[in-house]
Formats: structure tokens, sequence, C-alpha cells
């Protein structure tokens, strides 16, 4: 029973993979190439992997399976685009054959003679087909297939419902090829209009790329210095680097490059698959900017005195002491602030409720003060020159006191 039950099982399994393998065999070849490519590339990819690592493996892989495809479907959409050009040409042969009594089949092999482009070729395929005897709708529909396009869809049913019926076939296939002609012309038209948004597209991505780029090359450099930030709200440092920084807006511009580039072919083509070779583009812009810049100096400077920031020092008592080079100018909002965070981490009873009205400045022999490096006011420290000072806060009869000294 066992053993039944397992064969029943192996043949239902191998059933299922016959019906994928055939559904996969209806899909039209347009189709079956790209997923064949696709797969070629993530097989790529995958080697990269096992040989360069996750990253770069990744990075060969988006090429492996991108640049193909992009190259493939552009490669038939010009194709394609020139086989509709032309199609409205055939069907008017076709009719003026049908005219002077030639059966449509007979006058698929004398057009098959003439030039119509890209079209020719698949003319010949059917006019081959048909001499070895397959049925003049079968050899149709293949080249439909084969074409992947609504305007040889519509033509190839009208044929062979035309064919079937009879009647006046040849006025039947001229209006079709009028027809085709004048959508043909709106669809150019239209994608002529709607080229201007690929490129509003591009100019967009770009302005959000140089956006990128100022955020690499000013704000990344002071990373580590923001680290410091870290250490006044009683923390242990760490955190987000430098390097990590980089690499978030350099994952963030490519995911931006791709999508950027796939709403650009759904745009300007009607097709998201035809957005990859923007995509494509978009993402080796991206990658060549992000390789060669670096930080400039002078930004790299401006970041450090801005995120510069004192750091905690240590604890004496229930007092709060720091030790630090004031390089900008802070207000008692801002050290109540640290203060409650450190209150809350250190659990400081009287410090969790610091409020900037209770606070009090004391410098009873601060030099830097009478020298004019530091201005104290009812609720600020303005920093007129750099300088390294000491401040100690402590509560004190309902006030919270912060007493400056020059550091030693």
């Amino acid at each position: 029973m066992k053993k039944k039950t397992k064969k029943n099982g192996v043949k239902q399994k191998k059933e299922e993979n016959k019906d994928f393998i055939e559904q996969i065999k209806r899909l039209p070849v347009y189709w079956r190439n790209i997923i064949i490519i696709s797969l070629v590339g993530v097989l790529v990819g995958l080697v990269g992997i096992w040989i360069s690592g996750y990253y770069m493996g990744l990075t060969i892989m988006f090429f492996a399976v991108s640049v193909p495809v992009a190259f493939y479907t552009y490669k038939e959409r010009k194709r394609i685009d020139d086989i509709e050009t032309h199609l409205p040409d055939f069907l008017r042969d076709l009719a003026e054959y049908n005219a002077s009594g030639v059966p449509l089949s007979r006058a698929i092999l004398e057009s098959s003679k003439s030039d119509y482009g890209a079209l020719t070729p698949e003319i010949k395929k059917i006019a081959v087909e048909i001499s070895w005897g397959v049925p003049f709708e079968d050899a149709l529909d293949r080249f439909q297939k084969r074409v992947n396009s609504a305007f040889v869809k519509k033509a190839i049913t009208i044929m062979t419902s035309a064919e079937a019926q009879g009647g006046e076939i040849n006025a039947i296939l001229m209006t079709l090829a009028e027809d085709l002609r004048r959508l043909k012309s709106m669809e150019e038209e239209k994608k002529s209009k709607l080229s201007t948004y690929t490129a509003t597209i591009y100019v967009i991505y770009l302005l959000l790329l140089m956006v990128m780029v100022l955020l690499t090359t000013a704000l990344a450099p002071a990373i580590p210095k923001m680290q410091v930030a870290s250490q006044l709200f009683g923390k242990s440092g760490g955190g987000l680097t430098e390097k990590d920084f980089r690499v978030l807006l350099f994952n963030v511009s490519l995911i931006e490059a791709f999508f950027a580039g796939l709403i650009s072919g759904q745009m300007g083509e009607g097709s998201v698959i035809a957005g990859l070779k923007h995509s494509v583009i978009l993402v080796g812009i991206t990658m060549l900017v992000f390789a060669f810049i670096h930080p400039a100096p002078p930004m790299v400077q401006m970041a450090q005195t801005i995120t510069e920031l004192p750091p905690v020092s240590g604890m004496h008592g229930n007092a709060i002491t720091y030790e630090a080079k004031f390089t900008k100018s802070f207000t008692v909002q801002d050290i109540a602030e640290q203060v409650r965070e450190i209150a809350k981490n250190k659990n400081l009873k009287e410090y969790k409720e610091f409020m900037p009205s209770q606070v009090e400045f004391l410098a009873p022999s601060c030099k830097a003060c009478a020298r004019g490096y530091l201005k104290i006011t009812p609720t600020s420290i303005i920093v007129k020159k750099p300088v390294y000072m000491k401040y100690k806060i402590y509560y004190s009869s309902g006030k919270y006191i912060i007493q400056l000294s020059d550091a030693q």
C-alpha cells in the first residue's frame, strides 16, 4: 500500500513538472528568451558570490542579468518597431495580389521575395511553413507568437477571419493596412511627447545624486565627531560610523537609480522591462560618481567645527562634571536636554526634572571669560574663540548651578 502511494506521488510530481514545462513552452518567444537570459545571469551572479563575496557577487548578478536583458529588449523592441512599420506595406501588397485572383497563401509566397525590412525573415518563415504543408492559420499564429506585438496580433486575427469567411478580402486588407499605418503614426507621436518625461526623470535623479554627493562629502566626515554626542548622553559611543553612513547613502542612491530607470521606461515607452536600459545607465553613473568622490577638506573642517561636542569626563557624587573644548555657543536648553538624558541613564533623581528656568551660571575664576573668549548670559554661553573649559553641574537650594572654570 505504501509503495503504491509513493509511486502515485512520484507520478503526480512528474505530471506537475511536465505541466510547468508546457506552460513555459506556451509563452511567447520574447518572454522565454528573457527568462533564459535572466537565469544565466543569476547563475553568473551566484558564481560571483562564491568567488568574490556577497556584496561583489550581487553587483555582478545585477549587471549579468540587467545588461543582457536590457540589450535584448532594446534590440527586440527595435525589430518589432520595424516590423510594425512595414506591416501595412505587406498587407497592401497582399491585398493587391488577392485583387488579381491570387489566394492569400500564394500571395504570401510571392511577397516573401520583396524587401520589408525586419519583417522579411518572418514572411519567409511563413512561406516555408506553408510550402511544407502547415495550415495557413497555424503559420500565421506562429508568426504572431514570435513577434509578440499588439499590431501584429490584430492583423493576424483579421486576416485569418477574412480567409475563413471569404468575401472582399482585398478590401478588408486595404482598410486594415490604412488603420495600422494611422495607429503607428499616432504611437510614434505619443512616444516623442513622452520622451520629455524620460529626460525629466534623468534630471530629477541627477539632482538627487548631487544631494547624496554633498551629504557624502560634507556630513559623512563628521560622523566620527558625532559619536562624541553619544558620550554626552551617557552611552558608550559606537553606533553609525563614517563608512556605514557612506554605504547607506550609496545603497539608497542605487535603489533610487534602479527604480527611476524602470519608471522612465514605463512612462517613455510603456514598458517596465524597457526601463532596464535606463536603470543600467543610472546605476552605472551612480557607481562611477561614488567611486571617485572624496571628502572635501573645507567640508571636513566645517563638519568638525559644527559637530564637536563636549564629552563627559566623570561623575563626582551627585554632581556632573565636564571637561571639553568649547567650539560653538550653546544654550541652557541644550544643557537641560543632555542632563535629563544622563539623569535617566544614571538614575539621578534630582536631575530628572532639570528645567532651564532653574539654571544659574557661576564663573568665579574664569580667565577665558576675562579674556573675552567666552561670554556668559543668563540663558546661554557664547563662544567667541575655541577654548578648553571645565564645568560642573550640581543641585543646591532649588537651583541647578553650572560652575565654569579653566581647564588645567
